[in-house]
Parts: structure tokens; C-alpha cells; sequence
């Protein structure tokens, strides 16, 4: 038995066809059995090419899969074709039904129709929808992948910072030529190396957390 299903619509207890069970069967069969999409398929011994909305069928497989006549069957398939509602070519083997305007019933291709197995679904939104741990293990990454970018640029800041003032009293003693003016510019150094540390310790213990 093949997986999957088709839309059958409530209109078609507006049509003639409804009010023919024989009929109705067979253009039932129709739209279950016509191909989704275009492939080939083994019958009566030989591979035939076959369109999506096609089917093979026989008069005595018409008649095995749908319990009527196979005389029968196939009369109600020509009247069918003369309803506008399938093309038929035959030959001495089998014929090839065509549901006219399959897209019509069934939608695009990958759209409704196709074979729908529950679980491959639910794998797939699964997939595609990540859980809440996932996000939750996400959103701790990139805040810990921001807090070392903060801390390289505070760091960078820091030892740029230090480098141009220590260039800066280090040029102004010279000129001064006083120790009390390197004195100074040594304690000023020091009291900037020590807010930079507290800074840098603090962004550290916000990255580990």
C-alpha cells in the first residue's frame, strides 16, 4: 500500500459522478494511483516513462485493484474521458491515463500531496527550530565572545593609554631635568596601571560567569 494522501474536494457531490458509485470508484483511483511526479514504473513486464498526474492501468488490474468488471471499469474510465476529466492512450498492453488539470486537484509539486510520513515531518521542523537549550547555550557564547572583545580593546586601550603618557612625562621630565618631575610621572603611571587592572579584573569575572 502506498504512503501519503490526496485532497478530494466536497464539489464532487455537485458532479455526476457522485451519483454514480462506479464512477466515483474509479475516478477515485484515479487521483489515488496518478504519479506525483514524473518517474518510471514496471508493468506487465517492461519499464514505462510516466508525467506526474499519469497512471498505468489494464483492464484486468483496473479490475483486481477495484473489485469491478474489468469491462466494466474501463467502459466507466472512456466516460470519464468524455467528462473531460482524463485522457486515455492505449495500446495492445496498457494504457496511460492522464488526470487533466492534476495540479488543478493536487497542487505543485512538493506542495500537499507528496508522500507525508509524520515522523520525517517532525524531524524536519525539529531541525529547523532549534530548542531552548540550544538558544540558551547560543546566547552564553556570544556574550562571552563579546566580553573578550571588550577585554582585548580595553586592553589594547590600557597599554596605549600607558605607553603615550609615559612617552608624554618621560618628555617633560627631560625637559624639566628634575627627579621630582620622574618621581611624579612615576606615581601617575602607577595610579593608571592600578584603575586599568580593577577594570580588566571586573570585565574578567563578567566573561567567566
Amino acid at each position: 500500500m502506498k504512503a501519503g494522501w490526496i485532497k478530494l474536494f466536497r464539489k464532487v457531490q455537485d458532479n455526476a459522478i457522485y451519483k454514480d458509485s462506479e464512477l466515483l470508484h474509479i475516478w477515485t483511483h484515479c487521483l489515488l494511483n496518478a504519479s506525483w511526479e514524473d518517474k518510471e514504473v514496471y508493468f506487465n513486464g517492461s519499464m514505462v516513462r510516466i508525467r506526474r498526474g499519469e497512471l498505468i492501468v489494464g483492464r484486468d488490474k483496473l479490475q483486481e485493484r477495484t473489485g469491478i468488471n474489468g469491462m466494466t471499469a474501463y467502459r466507466k474510465l472512456n466516460v470519464l474521458q468524455k467528462m473531460g476529466n482524463v485522457n486515455i492512450k492505449a495500446n495492445n498492453r496498457y494504457s496511460v491515463v492522464s488526470v487533466v488539470n492534476y495540479d488543478a486537484y493536487q497542487g505543485e509539486p512538493d506542495e500537499d500531496e507528496q508522500p507525508n510520513d509524520s515522523q520525517t515531518t517532525a524531524k524536519r521542523q525539529e531541525s529547523e527550530q532549534p530548542n531552548d537549550t540550544t538558544k540558551k547555550k547560543r546566547s552564553k557564547e556570544e556574550k562571552k565572545v563579546r566580553g573578550i572583545h571588550n577585554f582585548n580593546n580595553l586592553y589594547k586601550g590600557a597599554n596605549n593609554g600607558k605607553a603615550g603618557k609615559d612617552h608624554k612625562a618621560g618628555q617633560g621630565s627631560k625637559n624639566f631635568g628634575g627627579k621630582a618631575g620622574q618621581g611624579n610621572s612615576r606615581r601617575r603611571s602607577l595610579d593608571r596601571e592600578s584603575r586599568n587592572s580593577d577594570a580588566v579584573r571586573e570585565l574578567v569575572k563578567k566573561i567567566v560567569q
